[in-house]
């Protein structure tokens, strides 16, 4: 990178920073590159936080025309952030109403972890629910408007990653619905289900990871991710989350991106478990891999659909393989395990696939 690519990068981080954990922003008094940070800041989708960390910055001011653009950006969130809290409570009662016990994953129940969270960028709404429930919450759902949010149901999580994290997750999922282990979010006058902590924390992570191998993750969700920790930093049993990431063999990983964490994105080094100041270099790595590629894998996407159904799954298989061996430099053991198992998956179902139609 050249110089003032760096420079603007700073820049980005550490007005992200000021806008996750609302402090003051001092930057260069050299001249900064505002339009890639705008546009940096709308493909990761962290405007509103990047916005708030202009709020704080002393100094050097973006120019006007950069400054309404973000407000011009941000304007419609705080609509669509209410709209989506009540598509939430909407679908919770109907769930709940036909019989169905649904938990809410991720997503807009992390906006509360905010201390803007009407300036949080809305995403998809996640359902978890009971194995053999997911065709009767599909039907219970399917003439309801979505009011233009995408929902997504669940009855597992398969990562196609490790059948070590598989046989975990369903482990901890059995238990979690069996026993009753819920949080609740309250709104208005539905009462929302959440997971227990202990499988948020864990199961967030997981699903980070996933997609750093599987495409490319977005600094939103890390930002989450932050933010979940440090809000429940008081109620998260440590131990028995080593034991959980132990069990995943994800413990290093969790630390390089804890270190990625503090590093990039100013997360206070008492709330993030297991901190290992001594993996700058893969923090690093990480952050150069998430630029690159961009908000789950936006700055290579390309129009699939023209070509032939083999074509396309082999564009999409070797694309992954690339990630696969790049990221050897960062965590080398789950690179070749994760690409042996994820390969025989991949091709026994794209076979199948293909003779099913």
């Amino acid at each position: 990178m050249g110089r003032r690519r760096r420079v603007d990068l700073f820049s980005f981080f550490e007005l992200l920073k000021g806008g996750l954990w609302e402090h003051p922003v001092d930057l260069p008094e050299e001249d900064i590159d505002w339009t890639s940070i705008l546009a940096l800041s709308e493909e990761q989708t962290v405007v509103g936080l990047v916005a708030a960390g202009i709020e704080h910055l002393r100094g050097q001011k973006p120019p006007r025309s950069i400054a309404n653009e973000f407000i011009r950006l941000i304007y419609p969130f705080e609509e669509q952030n209410e709209r989506m809290t009540a598509q939430v409570a909407k679908q919770a009662g109907i769930l709940r109403e036909g019989g169905v016990i649904a938990v809410l994953l991720k997503g807009q129940s992390y906006a509360r972890f905010y201390q803007r969270p009407q300036w949080r960028q809305c995403g998809d709404i996640d359902w978890l629910v009971q194995p053999g429930n997911k065709e009767r919450a599909l039907a219970l759902l399917r003439n309801l408007p979505s009011d233009s949010f995408k929902v997504d149901l669940q009855d597992e999580f398969h990562t196609r990653m490790s059948r070590r994290w598989d046989a975990f997750f369903a482990r901890q999922q059995a238990s979690m619905f069996s026993e009753r282990l819920f949080r609740l979010w309250q709104i208005g006058s539905t009462s929302v289900l959440l997971p227990s902590l202990r499988y948020d924390v864990v199961y967030v992570f997981a699903h980070l990871f996933n997609h750093f191998y599987k495409g490319g993750i977005g600094l939103r969700q890390l930002c989450d991710w932050c933010r979940l920790l440090y809000v429940n930093a008081d109620e998260i049993d440590c131990k028995m989350l080593a034991e959980d990431l132990y069990a995943i063999g994800l413990m290093k990983e969790w630390q390089a991106f804890g270190c990625f964490a503090v590093k990039y994105l100013g997360m206070p080094v008492k709330s993030m478990p297991f901190y290992d100041e001594t993996l700058g270099k893969k923090a690093d790595r990480i952050a150069r891999f998430i630029i690159r590629v961009g908000n789950f894998g936006y700055n290579r996407q390309m129009d699939y659909l023209k070509y032939p159904f083999f074509i396309r799954k082999s564009f999409s298989m070797l694309r992954r393989v690339s990630d696969f061996v790049q990221h050897i430099s960062i965590f080398p053991k789950d690179s070749v395990r994760f690409l042996a198992h994820f390969l025989g998956e991949a091709i026994p179902g794209t076979i199948r696939k293909y003779r099913e139609g």
